[in-house]
């Protein structure tokens, strides 16, 4: 069964995405510091019970890494000289038998 857009596929970063420091790239990670505000926000439903002040103080209390899903749409022709710009490959790859990530093309081969 393909993957829908809306799936996160398998995504591994190959010796060299890592070796040329692109896995935060790949994986679309950043390291951020969020204002209590904004975590308070996120936790909106969470206001009312009695945890929820040290949620947000522990939450706000130093960096995060946070992480978005990179999408089949994001990975594209997996040839760089065929990539689309604005895609992992299209970005990152240098050759298509040396293109930093592999990606899952399916539910089965996710797994």
């Amino acid at each position: 069964m393909a993957l829908l857009a809306s799936e996160c596929p398998l995504i591994v970063v190959k010796p060299d995405g890592v070796q040329q420091w692109l896995v935060g790239e790949v994986m679309e990670m950043k390291m951020l510091q969020v204002p209590e505000s904004v975590i308070a926000e996120h936790y909106q439903d969470l206001q009312e019970k009695h945890f929820s002040p040290t949620l947000l103080s522990y939450m706000s209390s130093g960096p995060m890494v946070a992480t978005v899903c990179t999408s089949r749409a994001m990975i594209m022709a997996t040839d760089s000289y065929e990539a689309a710009p604005r895609t992992i490959w299209g970005d990152v790859s240098a050759h298509i038998s040396r293109n930093v990530i592999h990606a899952s093309d399916s539910i089965e081969g996710a797994i």
